[in-house]
């Protein structure tokens, strides 16, 4: 993520996971291996800009997941 000059971070992000990963691994190995490959890149450059993750949310109505990052 590149932000422009001046702008300010966001206080929270939502970073989406699978709801079921075992069963998408099942399904599709090769969706599961570009799954883990993107969100092993979104943490690690939220965390590394000292965002903290403080939630799982599961979306009731859609069966979507989502961590919370927060920062400090």
């Amino acid at each position: 993520v590149i932000e422009p000059a001046g702008t300010a971070r966001p206080p929270a992000l939502w970073i989406e996971v699978p709801s079921d990963f075992q069963e998408l691994l099942a399904r599709s190995p090769s969706s599961a291996v570009r799954w883990h490959g993107a969100l092993r890149q979104q943490f690690l450059w939220a965390l590394g800009e000292g965002y903290v993750v403080t939630g799982l949310h599961r979306d009731r109505f859609t069966a979507r997941s989502y961590y919370l990052l927060e920062t400090r």
